[in-house]
């Protein structure tokens, strides 16, 4: 999980815009070497973030998933939807009943690719 968010970190980061608005209403000039400096380190940081994200998603996902797995006694596609939606339910609670439903229901699709 951590490898694939840290790719997808560099991808959308290259996205964003690390610069100030002071820089981009042209009151700071900076090098081009200064520039890929600001833009590199800005991007290393997305990249850090999405890879923990992705990390901490697998994990709980894979530690949900052989729980009920266990539990039941039977390796089905039926256990990775009902780990996919505890996961999701639990990650989107905090945001309160509805996000908590919706990422019941996101992550028990998404896990059927698993499956």
């Amino acid at each position: 999980g951590g490898v694939l968010g840290g790719a997808m970190g560099l991808v959308l980061s290259s996205f964003g815009n690390p610069y100030s608005p002071e820089f981009l209403a042209g009151e700071v000039k900076m090098t081009t070497k200064e520039q890929f400096r600001v833009v590199w380190k800005d991007m290393l940081g997305r990249m850090k973030f999405h890879a923990r994200q992705f990390a901490i998603i697998g994990g709980v996902f894979a530690t949900v998933e052989c729980g009920v797995e266990r539990y039941r006694a039977k390796r089905d596609a039926m256990s990775s939807v009902t780990a996919g939606c505890i996961t999701g339910a639990g990650l989107s609670a905090r945001a309160g009943p509805s996000a908590a439903a919706f990422g019941c229901v996101g992550f028990a699709a998404f896990s059927l690719l698993d499956a």
